[in-house]
């Protein structure tokens, strides 16, 4: 996996950087990784899973180091069996992320083992993401979840001809004991997220399924950022593609309930990393914040900055102010009309190939 490695020459690095800057042992804490077994990866002893943990573990990994018999069971963070380089980024990555979430939250990678109290009934679940080539081009992924009350029967869900994924368990209800599994893959036709959720008499998996991502910007993996707080009001965040202005995908939120998916989203914002400035060709009318009329002349340039997706746009000025556009959609949701008159008259637009 493309992130493992990027992160194991990170942590290699702090290795060389830090080794002779680590911590001694104070014994043996009992933080957990996030939704994991109490004292794993915890190697340092100080009460909290921390960089200097995910080190001493890929130290271990490496071989430069030998820690006691009862400090190696905790290096395996993942439990599977091995030290490696999957436990010391399991560690990292749980390090980096904010301890104040307000409900569970585990991102989820793959070929390396979850758990998490899925059906509330205490004991801990397990959720694994096994990947393979699909060809030279694509993945085909396995997720697999084995309920702790029934490990005879894990439920399975195939995945296949994507490029990328991202995925993660989350507490999206409060008051139902229950968490749901979410995971979406980048195909050439299209983006698809699937959820999965306990049913609530305990019979089996709800499986619902949507046209959007899931994650935080388009790039070659779709994680989450450092510092990434879920809570339960905002949602997790998702992409959603849009040819207002251009081909982008925007940023929104959603949640998973009995029912199925829930758009929390008021407005879809633009990314400030991949959204293109235009250059007008024609005057554009806006209405800007306080309710006046503004013509923006030809020559200047907008940013678009958000959108309802279905009837009006919001843009930036050069002077910063915020103005907004009505649009409208062909037959077909194509082309796209703003003030309607066909966007292209506009400017230049970064349509995708």
């Amino acid at each position: 996996m493309k992130t493992s490695k990027k992160l194991f020459c990170i942590l290699t690095a702090l290795i060389l950087v830090c080794a002779t800057a680590l911590p001694a042992f104070a014994g043996v804490g009992n933080t957990p990784v996030r939704g994991g077994t109490p004292g794993l990866g915890d190697i340092n002893g100080n009460g909290e899973i921390d960089a200097a943990d995910a080190l001493l573990i890929m130290r271990r990994a490496l071989g430069m180091i030998e820690l006691p018999e009862e400090l190696e069971d905790r290096c395996d963070a993942n439990t599977d069996g091995r030290i490696d380089a999957a436990d010391a980024l399991l560690v990292l990555r749980t390090a980096v992320l904010p301890n104040e979430h307000s409900a569970f939250f585990m991102e989820l990678f793959e070929d390396i083992p979850a758990y998490a109290d899925l059906d509330g009934d205490g004991a801990e679940d397990t959720v694994l993401i096994e990947s393979s080539w699909q060809d030279e081009y694509a993945f085909i992924s396995r997720l697999t979840i084995t309920l702790a009350a029934s490990p005879e029967e894990p439920f399975v869900y195939d995945m296949e001809d994507y490029w990328f994924m991202s995925g993660a368990i989350a507490d999206l209800d409060p008051d139902d004991g229950r968490l749901t599994v979410v995971c979406s893959i980048s195909r050439e036709e299209g983006e698809n997220t699937v959820a999965l959720r306990v049913k609530a008499d305990g019979s089996g998996f709800d499986v619902f399924t949507a046209d959007f991502e899931f994650g935080t910007e388009r790039s070659a993996y779709h994680g989450f950022p450092v510092g990434f707080g879920f809570t339960q009001d905002e949602g997790l965040p998702m992409m959603k593609r849009t040819e207002i202005f251009g081909t982008y995908y925007l940023n929104g939120r959603f949640t998973v309930t009995d029912e199925g998916f829930v758009d929390l989203s008021e407005r879809y914002t633009y990314p400030d990393t991949w959204t293109w400035p235009l250059t007008l060709l024609r005057p554009m009318d806006v209405t800007l914040e306080d309710g006046t009329a503004y013509t923006v002349p030809a020559g200047e340039v907008v940013i678009p900055r958000y959108t309802d997706m279905a009837s009006y746009a919001a843009v930036e000025l050069a002077d910063g102010r915020i103005g907004t556009v009505e649009v409208s959609f062909g037959p077909d949701g194509y082309p796209v009309y703003i003030n309607g008159i066909i966007q292209d008259e506009y400017a230049e637009i970064p349509y995708a190939d």
